[in-house]
């Protein structure tokens, strides 16, 4: 998006789960992005997660990023949106 990159979501199928697959996925899309800025949006209990692969809740974020996040965010799923470090 512009000067930005947006990772909108990693899954991974229940019966793959805590074998070390999202982690492997993390390696491969942080070997892809480029050099400019990176936000994820993720469910809240996943924040951790993302922490671990160098993701920081933002101090400010970027006016269109900012815009998608409220269109998608709710009530009934909060999201985090996080930065890259």
């Amino acid at each position: 998006m512009g000067e930005v990159q947006l990772v909108t979501g990693l899954v991974v199928k229940k019966s793959a789960r805590g074998q070390g697959v999202a982690h492997q996925l993390m390696s491969v899309i942080q070997s892809n992005l480029l050099e400019s800025e990176c936000y994820v949006f993720t469910i809240a209990s996943l924040t951790d997660f993302y922490q671990q692969h160098g993701f920081i809740k933002p101090h400010e974020v970027d006016n269109n990023i900012n815009q998608l996040f409220k269109k998608h965010n709710n009530q009934d799923r909060p999201l985090a949106l996080l930065k890259s470090s």
